[in-house]
C-alpha cells in the first residue's frame, strides 16, 4: 500500500484550484521572500494565455508532495533576457505566487514547516520552433520543489 501515510486533508481545495488554470505567476527569489510578493509587480511573468500549468502530486511513498510549475513564453530577445536572469537567480530558488483563474492565490516553494528551505528550482527548459510558418516559437520553463504539504494561500 504505497499511499498508506497519505494525508488527504485539504483535498477538497484541490478540485477548486484546478478550475480554469493559472492566470498569473509571480516568482520571488526565495532569499527575498517576506511573506508576500512585492506589490510593484516586478516579479510577475507574462506567459502565453492558457499555457501556465501547476500541479501537486504525491511521491510513491505518500510522504512528499512534488509541486511543479511550467510557463510557456513567446520566444524572442525579451524572453531570452528574462530566462538568463532567472537562471542567474536560480541558485537560491524561487517562491511562486500563483493566482488561479478561480481567484484563489497559492504559494509554492514556501511552507509553514520549512519556510523557504525547499524553494522551486528550474529543472528544465524546452525550446520549440513550431511546426508551421504561422506557429510562433516558444520557450517553456519547468520549475519543481518538494514539500510535505499542499500549497497554501499566503497569510
Amino acid at each position: 500500500m504505497p499511499f498508506a501515510g497519505l494525508n488527504l486533508a485539504g483535498l477538497d481545495r484541490v478540485t477548486v484550484r484546478s478550475r480554469g488554470g493559472v492566470s498569473k505567476v509571480e516568482l520571488v527569489p526565495a532569499p527575498r521572500w517576506a511573506g508576500t510578493a512585492p506589490s510593484d509587480g516586478s516579479c510577475a511573468w507574462a506567459f502565453i494565455e492558457d499555457r501556465a500549468h501547476y500541479s501537486e502530486e504525491t511521491t510513491d511513498d505518500g510522504r512528499l508532495i512534488r509541486h511543479t510549475l511550467s510557463m510557456e513564453l513567446p520566444a524572442g530577445r525579451p524572453t531570452a533576457r528574462a530566462v538568463e536572469r532567472l537562471m542567474a537567480l536560480d541558485a537560491g530558488g524561487f517562491v511562486a505566487v500563483l493566482t488561479m483563474a478561480s481567484g484563489e492565490t497559492l504559494v509554492a516553494g514556501q511552507s509553514e514547516r520549512f519556510g523557504t528551505q525547499y524553494p522551486m528550482h528550474i529543472v528544465a527548459l524546452k525550446l520549440v520552433s513550431g511546426s508551421s510558418p504561422d506557429e510562433r516559437p516558444t520557450v517553456t520553463l519547468f520549475f519543481e520543489c518538494f514539500d510535505t504539504e499542499l500549497s497554501q494561500a499566503p497569510k
